[in-house]
C-alpha cells in the first residue's frame, strides 16, 4: 500500500463513527438541526492553526477532546460535558448571563446571577438559554428587517432592550416578557414554532373585533311582552355624541373614555389594542365577541397594561363561562325578584344614559336570613347589566349607564356591604366602562360617615364618577323632570310595578317641562339583533363606513316602515363587505446580528444608503457612498 494511501486510511480511520454516536438531545444548532452527530477527535489537518470552542461553555476542546454537532457542518460544537447537563437536567450550560458591551441583567432591574441559574431557565427554541441582553440595535440594523418579541409578538423598537440566547438564533424577548418568566418560571410561547411562523402567526378560526372567536350563547332571555316598549326610543337612534360625551374629562382632570365602538380611537389604543391582538394569537386565546369588543375598556380600566388588560379578559370570559353554564337568565327566573323595586330602569340622563335605580331599604330581611341576599341581588344587576346592552343600547351613540342610589331610610348598620362588594367586584371586574355616573342620594349623617371609610378603597377615577347628592334640586342639571320619581325630586309619580322595566319616554333635555311625549313611538328594540347591538372595535385598515355602520336585524326595513319612520341607509342598503379574517401579518422576520444584511437579489441602491447611516462624516473609503436624504425608490 502506498504511502498516499496510507493516510488516507488513517484520515477515515480517525473520522470514524463510535458505537455511541448519536444523541437523544433536543439541542439544536442555531439553524434547527439537531446535534446528533459525534466527533471523537480532529482530523490531522485540522485543529493546527484555528482552535475549536464549545459554543455552550465557551471552553476550548482540545484536538482529540469528543464533541457533539450536527449533520450539516454548522459551526456549532457542544462539549460532552454540556451534552451530558443537558440530558440530566433539561438545561444547556451558557457561559455567561452578563450580556453584550459588558450590560448585564441589572442594568434593567434584573438579577444577573439568577438569569443563567434559574430552576427553569427561558431557553429559545434550539435549547439555548436566554442570558444575552441587547440594549439597544446597531446604527445599521431594524431599516430593512424590524424585530418581534417571540412571546408577546410585540413589534421591538430599534432602541429597545430585549434579551436573546448566545448563538444568534432568530429568538428575542422583550424585557416585560423577560420579568414574566423570571416572576412566574414560565412564559407563554410554542417552543416548537419557527421564529418565522411565530411573528406571523395566523389564527385558524373566525376572527370578532382583531382576535380569534369562539360562540357565545344567551345570557338572557327575555319574552316579548316582558321588553319595556321605551327600552330604546327614537332619540337614540337620532343622537350624535359629542366629543366631550365620547370622552369625558372626570372632576380629578382625568379622561375616559365613554364610547368605544364604531367610533375611532387615538393611536396610543389602537397601540394597545394591536399588541393585545397578537398577545391573544399568539397565546391561541379565543374570546366570546362580548368580550373582545370590551378589549379597550379592559385596556382603560389596566390603564393601558395589555398584559393586566388580556389577564382581565380571561378572568372575564372565565366568569362568564361560570355563570352562564346552566344556560341564560329567564325572565321568569327573576320576575319575583324583580317586584321588591330593588333595582329597576326608570329614565335616562339628558346624554340618553340608561339609569338603573337602586333602593337598598327595599331587600327583604329574609334574604338576609336564609344567606340569599347576596345570589339574588347579584342575579337581577346581571340581569338588568345584560339587558341593557342587549336592548337599550346602540354602538357608536349609548354605550354606558347611571346608577341612581337611594339610601332614604338606610342607617349605618343596615347597609348590606358584603352584597355590596360582591356586586362592586362583578361590576368593575366583568363589565368594565359601562359605568358613566353614580348618584348617591338621601345620605343621612351617620351613614355619610361610614361611606367616607368605605370611600377609601375606590381609585381616584371611581371617586370622580360619584356625586353625593345633597339637594334632589341638583339631579335636574341631567335630567328631565319626568325622567325620574318624586322622591327623586322630579315629576314623575313614585312608582310601585318595576318588572317589565316602567321606562319612561323621552324628552331627554333638562329644559323639558311638558312632560313625557304622548306619540313616542315603541318597541324600536326590534330593528336590532343579539349580534347587531355589540358593534365593533375601529380597525384602521379599514374605511370609516366600514368602521361605522350599523348592522340591523332583517326585518328592520319593515319594522321602520310600521312604526312610521324613515328608513337608515344601513338598513335599506346594508353595506356587503368580506367576513371578519385574520390577516397575516406583515412580512417582518425577525434577524439576528449577523444576518441583517438583505440577501442577495435585494436592491443594492437600498444597501448601498443604509451602509451610509453608520458613515462618518469625514470617512472617504471605498465601498461608502454619499448618504441621500431619501431611501432610493
Amino acid at each position: 500500500m502506498t504511502e498516499s494511501n496510507n493516510l488516507t486510511v488513517a484520515m477515515a480511520a480517525e473520522e470514524t463513527v463510535s458505537p455511541k454516536s448519536t444523541s437523544n438531545t433536543t439541542v439544536k444548532c442555531p439553524k434547527g438541526h439537531p446535534i446528533v452527530k459525534l466527533k471523537e477527535k480532529l482530523k490531522s489537518s485540522e485543529g493546527l492553526v484555528h482552535t475549536y470552542s464549545c459554543n455552550p461553555c465557551g471552553r476550548t476542546l482540545d484536538r482529540n477532546e469528543p464533541r457533539w454537532k450536527c449533520e450539516f457542518k454548522c459551526k456549532f460544537n457542544v462539549c460532552q460535558g454540556c451534552l451530558d447537563t443537558q440530558q440530566q437536567t433539561g438545561i444547556l450550560p451558557s457561559k455567561s448571563s452578563a450580556s453584550l458591551g459588558g450590560k448585564s441583567s441589572a442594568s434593567l432591574g434584573g438579577d444577573s446571577e439568577a438569569v443563567g441559574n434559574n430552576k427553569n431557565p427561558l431557553c429559545c427554541p434550539n435549547g439555548h438559554q436566554v442570558v444575552k441582553l441587547k440594549d439597544k440595535l446597531q446604527k445599521w440594523q431594524g431599516h430593512v428587517n424590524t424585530r418581534k418579541c417571540n412571546a408577546c409578538t410585540r413589534k421591538l423598537v430599534r432602541d429597545e432592550p430585549h434579551w436573546r440566547c448566545e448563538h444568534h438564533c432568530k429568538f428575542n424577548v422583550c424585557q416585560d416578557c423577560k420579568e414574566e418568566h423570571e416572576e412566574k418560571g414560565s412564559l407563554e410561547y410554542d417552543p416548537t414554532m419557527t421564529n418565522a411562523t411565530n411573528a406571523t402567526l395566523k389564527a385558524t378560526g373566525p376572527m370578532a373585533n382583531g382576535f380569534p372567536m369562539v360562540e357565545e350563547g344567551e345570557c338572557i332571555r327575555v319574552s316579548s311582552e316582558n321588553v319595556s316598549p321605551f327600552s330604546m326610543p327614537r332619540e337614540v337612534l337620532e343622537y350624535a355624541p359629542g366629543p366631550d360625551f365620547i370622552v369625558t374629562t372626570l372632576g380629578n382632570g382625568d379622561k375616559e373614555r365613554k364610547i368605544h365602538c364604531n367610533t375611532e380611537l387615538n393611536q396610543q389604543e389602537l397601540d394597545g389594542l394591536r399588541i393585545m391582538q397578537r398577545m391573544a394569537r399568539s397565546q391561541r386565546k379565543a374570546y366570546f365577541p362580548s368580550i373582545s369588543v370590551a378589549a379597550t375598556r379592559f385596556l382603560a380600566t389596566a390603564r393601558g397594561d395589555t398584559k393586566k388588560a388580556i389577564k382581565m379578559m380571561d378572568e372575564a370570559q372565565q366568569w362568564r363561562k361560570d355563570y352562564f353554564a346552566a344556560g341564560p337568565i329567564t325572565d321568569e327566573s327573576v320576575a319575583e325578584d324583580f317586584k321588591h323595586g330593588i333595582i329597576y330602569f326608570a329614565g335616562r340622563d339628558s346624554g340618553m344614559r340608561p339609569t338603573i335605580t337602586i333602593r337598598a331599604n327595599r331587600v327583604p330581611a329574609a334574604w338576609y336570613k336564609d344567606g340569599t341576599g347576596g345570589t339574588k341581588l347579584l342575579r337581577i344587576l346581571v340581569f338588568s347589566v345584560e339587558y341593557l346592552v342587549r336592548y337599550m343600547c346602540v354602538p357608536g351613540k349609548v354605550e354606558s349607564q347611571c346608577l341612581m342610589v337611594d339610601l332614604e331610610g338606610l342607617g349605618a348598620t343596615q347597609v348590606p356591604f358584603k352584597e355590596l362588594k360582591e356586586i362592586y367586584s362583578v361590576m368593575s371586574h366583568f363589565y368594565p366602562g359601562r359605568l358613566a355616573r353614580v348618584y348617591i342620594c338621601n345620605l343621612s349623617g351617620m351613614l355619610g360617615m361610614a361611606m367616607g371609610a368605605a370611600k377609601g378603597l375606590l381609585t381616584d377615577r371611581q371617586k370622580a364618577k360619584l356625586a353625593y347628592i345633597k339637594d334632589l334640586k341638583e339631579l335636574m342639571a341631567n335630567f328631565a323632570p319626568h325622567q325620574l320619581e318624586e322622591k327623586l325630586g322630579g315629576s314623575r309619580p313614585n312608582l310601585t310595578q318595576f318588572f317589565p322595566f316602567p321606562i319612561a319616554e323621552g324628552p331627554y333635555d333638562v329644559s323639558c317641562t311638558s312632560g313625557p311625549d304622548a306619540k313616542a313611538v315603541k318597541n324600536i328594540h326590534e330593528v336590532f339583533d343579539k349580534d347587531g347591538v355589540l358593534g365593533r372595535l375601529w380597525d384602521p385598515k379599514k374605511d370609516a363606513k366600514q368602521n361605522t355602520y350599523l348592522v340591523y336585524s332583517a326585518d328592520a326595513v319593515e319594522i321602520f316602515e310600521r312604526l312610521g319612520l324613515p328608513v337608515p341607509e344601513d338598513a335599506a342598503k346594508p353595506p356587503v363587505f368580506e367576513e371578519e379574517a385574520d390577516e397575516e401579518e406583515e412580512d417582518e422576520e425577525v434577524f439576528s446580528e449577523a444576518e441583517d444584511v438583505p440577501e442577495p437579489g435585494k436592491c443594492q441602491k437600498c444597501l448601498s444608503w443604509f451602509k451610509g447611516l453608520c458613515r462618518p462624516a469625514d470617512a472617504t473609503e471605498a465601498g461608502f457612498v454619499q448618504l441621500a436624504e431619501q431611501p432610493p425608490a
